[in-house]
């Protein structure tokens, strides 16, 4: 057998293979949450990457988080992470 024909079947192999495992595509429809968010972008044509900060949902995370911590540590808020001062009066 000649090195082109095993170098052939190998590759020929080897795309077989990665045609098989490749991952299957199982994805749904968004949630109505996220639908909702969508719609509110694209209604107000905002076309480019945004930030968007659901409030209401971020003071349960820091609710939550207070109440695990219970006074036992103390957390750490990254300013440089956040780099918007009335949001970070709000989880202070």
């Amino acid at each position: 057998m000649k090195r082109r024909s095993i170098l052939f079947a190998g590759l020929a192999g080897a795309f077989g293979l990665g045609w098989f495992l490749k991952p299957k595509k199982t994805g749904g429809d968004h949630s109505p949450y996220y639908q909702s968010l969508s719609s509110a972008l694209h209604s107000g044509d905002i076309a480019k990457p945004t930030l968007v900060i659901d409030r209401k949902v971020l003071l349960e995370n820091v609710a939550t988080l207070s109440r695990h911590i219970d006074k036992r540590f103390a957390y750490r808020i990254v300013a440089k992470s956040l780099p918007s001062l009335p949001l970070l009066d709000t989880i202070m």
